[in-house]
């Protein structure tokens, strides 16, 4: 995808707003959104509340910050793609009369934690049901260590209060990212609650702005291969090995033989699909995936 920088539109300019600043990127995109995700996950280093230094003596203060990235459609241009869209990425600084560099608004930390849990197990390495041989699950039911990573991006941005913060942010706690996230694939990442503490910026007024420190923790889930098809940790994906039916009970175990779609049982147990009918040989068994969390955008956590 062909991201080219670009003369801003219009001048660049003091406003009471603080904006003094703009860059300006034409993408080929088949819609304005993908066009301004695709510039965020470029090298071009636009996230807003990112520092952006421009050394223009003009400029009252030559610090300021990603305010906003926005897209429309250039209409009747030629690309090579869907279409072409300009993204505007606007500069300022907050309201105050000082901004050390030390210490800027939107200043952003990486780092990853480890921790183990124990998760019930109900199939082995190769996908087979951990059953006995009367089909019934084990007991007691066998656990696994499972070591995992934690993502955690820590951030700090500017609010009227701590309750709109809280609002727009708590509608992520335990979904999980529907799209590519920090290199994990769809469904691999899980967010917990974000953190939200208010903090000090020395040079602003206590009674027009306010800062707060954001803290997101992210679990991390390998993907799952099953059939050669790779699915995200947090999906559950199990093999559909057929309908049963629960039949007697023999030398005190009781026996699970499968059944046909029609209700007739199977005289020599076979491989059967999710409608009850017998597998084909070589074929193989259908793969169900069920969604237990919800899906977001976690791109749109830090940056929007």
């Amino acid at each position: 995808m062909a991201i080219t920088e670009c003369p801003p539109p219009g001048p660049e300019q003091w406003t009471v707003n603080g904006l003094i600043a703009s860059r300006a990127f034409k993408i080929d995109a088949s819609s304005g959104m993908q066009a301004r995700n695709a510039l965020l996950d470029s090298a071009h280093g636009i996230t807003r509340g990112a520092v952006y230094c421009n050394a223009k003596s003009e400029y009252p203060d030559p610090y300021c910050i990603c305010l906003a990235v926005s897209s429309k459609g250039v209409p009747d241009a030629p690309t090579d793609g869907d279409g072409l869209y300009l993204v505007t990425c606007q500069y300022g600084r907050p309201v105050s009369t000082y901004m050390p560099p030390a210490v800027p608004y939107g200043e952003l930390r990486y780092w990853v934690e480890h921790a183990t849990s124990s998760e019930p197990a109900d199939h082995d390495i190769s996908g087979g049901p951990l059953v006995n041989s009367a089909g019934e699950p084990l007991e007691p039911p066998p656990y696994v260590e499972v070591s995992y990573d934690t993502l955690v991006i820590q951030w700090v941005r500017r609010a009227s209060s701590y309750g709109d913060l809280y609002q727009r942010y708590r509608v992520y706690k335990d979904t999980v990212n529907s799209m590519n996230f920090y290199g994990a694939g769809p469904h691999c990442m899980k967010a917990r609650p974000v953190n939200i503490e208010e903090v000090d910026r020395p040079g602003t007024k206590a009674d027009m702005i306010k800062y707060f420190r954001l803290t997101a923790r992210f679990d991390y889930r390998e993907e799952k291969t099953f059939n050669g098809i790779a699915y995200g940790g947090w999906l559950d994906v199990r093999y559909d090995r057929g309908r049963r039916t629960v039949g007697v009970v023999v030398e005190g175990k009781r026996e699970y033989p499968p059944i046909m779609f029609n209700g007739q049982a199977v005289a020599d147990p076979v491989m059967l699909d999710g409608s009850g009918q017998q597998l084909p040989d070589g074929q193989q068994p259908v793969v169900l995936v069920k969604h237990l969390y919800k899906e977001r955008n976690f791109n749109e956590i830090v940056i929007s």
